[in-house]
Parts: C-alpha cells; sequence; structure tokens
C-alpha cells in the first residue's frame, strides 16, 4: 500500500469517525431574558442551573427529539450560554438546530426544560400573577425598543431576536 493510499484511508477513518452526519436545515438563536423585580426595583434574572434540551440536562419531553441534531432537541440552551451574553443584560442564548424546517415556539422550549409558562404562571407556583405582581412578555427585534407581546407559548422564537418577561410590580411595562 502506498502512502497516499494509506494517508487517504486514515483522513476518511478520522473524518468519519468525526462528523456525525447529521445534516441541519435550521442553525440560528435567538436570545431569552426573565427578570424577577421585587417592590423596590431590585431585579434578579433567571438562569438555569443545568442545560435544557441536551443530554444530561433538562429534557422533559421528546415530542421533536428527533427533529434535533446529535442527540440534542432542537431548542437548547446552556449555563454557559447564559449571562452578560449581548452587553445588554442576563440572557440566555437559545440555540435552535434542527433537522426539519419547523416554526418552533417559545412554548416549545419551555415544555423541554419542564416548567409553566404563561401570563397567570411562569416558572413555579412561586410566581404567579396577582394583585401587586403580574407577568409581562416583550420582545425586541435587531435592537429596536421592547414591545408588548401576548404570543406567550404560541410565540414564534424568531432569529436573533430577545424574549423578555418579567415579574413585576403590576406598574411596570415593556419599557
Amino acid at each position: 500500500m502506498t502512502p497516499v493510499v494509506l494517508g487517504v484511508i486514515v483522513g476518511v477513518v478520522i473524518y468519519a469517525s468525526w462528523y456525525s452526519g447529521e445534516t441541519y436545515v435550521v442553525n440560528t438563536h435567538t436570545y431569552l431574558m426573565v427578570a424577577i423585580v421585587d417592590q423596590k426595583s431590585n431585579t434578579r434574572y433567571v438562569i438555569p442551573d443545568k442545560a435544557i434540551g441536551i443530554p444530561g440536562g433538562y429534557i422533559a419531553t421528546t415530542q421533536y427529539l428527533s427533529d434535533g441534531v446529535n442527540g440534542n432537541y432542537p431548542l437548547w440552551t446552556t449555563p454557559s450560554l447564559c449571562g452578560n451574553v449581548t452587553g445588554t443584560g442576563d440572557l440566555c442564548l437559545i440555540r435552535i438546530v434542527s433537522k426539519v424546517q419547523r416554526s418552533y415556539t417559545l412554548g416549545d422550549f419551555f415544555k423541554v426544560w419542564g416548567v409553566p409558562l404563561g401570563p397567570a404562571e411562569t416558572f413555579s407556583p412561586s410566581f404567579i400573577t396577582n394583585s401587586t405582581f403580574s407577568w409581562t412578555m416583550c420582545t425586541s427585534n435587531s435592537g429596536s425598543p421592547y414591545v408588548p407581546n401576548d404570543d406567550w407559548g404560541s410565540h414564534v422564537l424568531v432569529s436573533t431576536e430577545v424574549v423578555l418577561l418579567a415579574y413585576s410590580p403590576t406598574t411596570l411595562g415593556c419599557a
């Protein structure tokens, strides 16, 4: 066997072991910011304690698991992708990588996370809309001002948009 043939064979074996062979038709991202604001306007941001949509992390549903690539759910994030990723606050970058062309929603992401999402309750019974506090959903595209959005679970995630969910005194809006 010549050195060239041997080199080609070794190259093919290395490539085959590295390349999963899975292709995708969607490869984008969006951002999620979840803010909890108290009566004194102190804000804390919700950052997941482990990966969402990745084996070993939260995968509360397998509804679209076969759409994902490399064993991941098509919507996923990790704590390392959360924080001050854009210089504008504590955001989580949500990766959307899918073998299927589909309009994934904010509800799809929260289902794989396994936590409730909606204007009456998001995350847990500790954060229920009442006479003092309420949930607000706002979206921003390409740096535009935040605007109110009532789509919640049916909101289709758009490339590079920021979705803001805020639990705050009822006097605050999307400003």
